[in-house]
Formats: C-alpha cells, structure tokens, sequence
C-alpha cells in the first residue's frame, strides 16, 4: 500500500471518480449556495413581498374591474374579491414547494412536514376557490 495516491476529496467528501466528472462539483456547489440559511431566508422574504404585493395588486384589478365593467382584461380578475386570496396562496405555495425540495436531502421528518404544508395550501387554497364562485 505504500506508494499508492489518494485522489482529492470534494466538498461532498467524495473523492476519485466523482471529482472527475466534471459538473456534478458545480452542481453541488450551486445547490449548497441556493439552499443556504441565507439564500433560504432571503428566498422567504421575497415570497412574503410578493404575496402581499399580488394580493392587493389583485385587489386593485377587482375593484377597477367593478368600476370598468366593460374592460375584458379588467374581468378576468374575477369579481369577487375573495379571489384575491388566491393569489397570496399561490406565491406561498410555490415558495413551500422550494423549501420542501431543500428539505428533501436534508432530512425525512423536515420532508414530510413540508410536504404537509405543502397539501395543506392547497387545501386551502381549493377552499377560498370554492367560496368566490357564486352558486355553489
């Protein structure tokens, strides 16, 4: 065993072979930088300001669609303002689906919990879509 060489070791610990492959290093890296508690933290931030942005964003298309009847583009934001709920959902859910794609390789408790927010906002999100349609 003497003379032999050991290939470098990579972030992940893996040595060898893997760190010849070229962009799996890369990748890993990118993933590392992406899913930090940083990234992730900032990541959260952002979707709270969208969601709030899109919910009176939406808001605002309701009421100039009641107040411009005849506008199509205005109409398509629906007339409930309930509908507006939505939108915020949508925003949180897709940053859930993110965080649950972080928590995947991170742990199977941390996974399953996120995936239960993850059906739960839509549960949610179907119930408030139930209530803005009239008739039903």
């Amino acid at each position: 065993m003497t003379g032999e060489t050991v290939p470098p070791k990579t972030e992940s610990g893996r040595g060898g072979v893997w760190a010849a492959l070229g962009p799996w290093p890369l990748l890993e890296r990118a993933y590392d930088s992406m899913f930090a508690d940083a990234s992730v933290e900032r990541l959260k931030h952002w979707a709270i300001v969208v969601s709030i942005a899109g919910f009176v964003g939406h808001l605002g298309l309701i009421a100039l669609g009641r107040v411009f009847p005849q506008a199509p583009l205005l109409a398509a934001a629906g007339h409930s303002y309930l509908s507006a709920i939505s939108t915020p959902f949508n925003f949180i859910l897709f940053y859930e689906v993110l965080t649950l794609i972080a928590t995947l390789a991170a742990s199977t408790t941390r996974s399953i919990a996120g995936q239960f927010e993850v059906v739960s906002l839509i549960f949610i999100r179907d119930v408030f879509t139930t209530l803005r349609r009239p008739g039903r």
